[in-house]
């Protein structure tokens, strides 16, 4: 068959499409090169801070909530609530909400929108923060409408129809009953109080009792102080936490090593001279909490456990920086006292009941995963044994 002049050959077109999907994978290749350029600038930009400024390369750091007394008591939120009643109890979902929040920040391959946009990951995030979302909308509405109610029925004003029963509000309650915040402030609190009271928490109390493992000596002071105060029935109240001196300096000492958040940051809004480093206005410092808690400068023979750091007389000799549990500043923890009641009392309450074991032969040995909390690494390897 002849040739129709002045068109292109079949293998003339098949080399001018070859010629121009290869300009443009050259193209597109080069657009993925210099998008990399851009981020990896920028993540050198973080690095070359972090290396500068005075301090270690911060590292960020997950837990998991549980309970050890099972039996549903009222909560912080004045309700009833049994965690533990089903697989997506709330524990576990703001432990995966965190874990899922980690992942985001630190991985490298979702720091690509288009990668995160279409992840499983980000889906199941979402979930998550709609469903503690809804709950601390419930939960905010049902405290509304309960306290309606009391202000409808003056004779009730929190007292139990029983009068010689008096009935303790709920850290819910005071916020409503005490200040003018909108709802969508209420339901921020409780989200703050989930967030901040289940992995922190969960994971102190396993960091304080592998310590008490790791320990018989002073495990058997804290029982005797415990006793001493409580006797071997009566319950934990208020007053009593203030004489168990002992046992809050352990929780603290096991705390300085192993802070269950490690890691935080601020954003810097004004250049700020930190020694002879000037941090510019508009990074994120990382504070390793971690690392301050052992570090030599702030503290004799760090990796030591010694509760007695915490007498008195020994904390008004470091800088008042050189511990920082509940961070520190404006910005510092809202709940720390009530953290530091609920971890005495859980202490109290195991250390009485209980002989604490570990197999674990000291504390170079703990390995701890590190995303947003902290959490020790397969698993807390504790053992309970009932006392006689």
């Amino acid at each position: 068959m002849s040739e129709i002049r002045g068109l292109p050959q079949k293998s003339e077109l098949a080399n001018d499409f070859s010629d121009f999907f290869q300009k443009l994978l050259i193209v597109t290749l080069f657009g993925v090169f210099v998008y990399s350029l851009i981020y990896c600038g920028k993540r050198w930009k973080l690095h070359y801070h972090s290396w500068n400024v005075p301090g270690p390369v911060a590292l960020p750091f997950i837990g998991c909530a549980y309970r050890l007394f099972g039996d549903p008591t009222p909560t912080t939120m004045g309700i009833t609530m049994n965690v533990q009643s089903s697989m997506e109890y709330l524990g576990d979902l703001i432990h995966r909400f965190a874990e899922l929040c980690g992942k985001r920040a630190f991985m490298i391959r979702y720091q690509f929108k288009f990668i995160w946009n279409h992840s499983h990951d980000k889906k199941v995030l979402e979930d998550c923060a709609k469903k503690t979302n809804d709950f601390s909308d419930s939960v905010v509405k049902m405290k509304l409408r309960e306290h309606e109610e009391r202000q409808q029925d003056k004779s009730c004003d929190h007292v139990a129809k029983n009068e010689s029963m008096v009935e303790r509000k709920s850290m819910l309650d005071s916020l409503i009953e005490s200040s003018e915040m909108t709802d969508e402030e209420l339901k921020t609190a409780v989200k703050t109080v989930l967030a901040g009271g289940t992995d922190t928490i969960a994971n102190s109390s396993v960091f304080i009792l592998l310590m008490l493992g790791l320990h018989p000596d002073v495990q058997q002071k804290v029982y005797e102080e415990v006793v001493g105060v409580l006797g071997r029935e009566k319950s934990v109240e208020p007053e009593d936490l203030l004489r168990m001196e002992y046992t809050e300096r352990v929780i603290k000492e096991s705390l300085r090593l192993f802070p269950p958040v490690a890691f935080i940051s601020r954003y810097v809004s004004e250049d700020v001279a930190i020694g002879n480093y000037i941090a510019p206005a508009g990074i994120s410092l990382g504070i390793p909490i971690h690392y301050i808690h052992r570090c030599p400068s702030y503290w004799k023979d760090p990796m030591k456990f010694d509760p007695d750091r915490f007498l008195p007389d020994n904390v008004a000799e470091r800088h008042p920086q050189s511990y920082m549990l509940f961070s520190f500043g404006i910005r510092n923890c809202i709940g720390w006292r009530y953290a530091m009641m609920n971890l005495t009392t859980f202490t109290a309450r195991v250390i009485r009941e209980f002989k604490v074991f570990t197999q674990y032969k000291g504390i170079e040995e703990i390995e701890v995963e590190m995303h947003v909390f902290s959490k020790i690494k397969n698993g807390p390897k504790l053992r309970l044994e009932t006392r006689t």
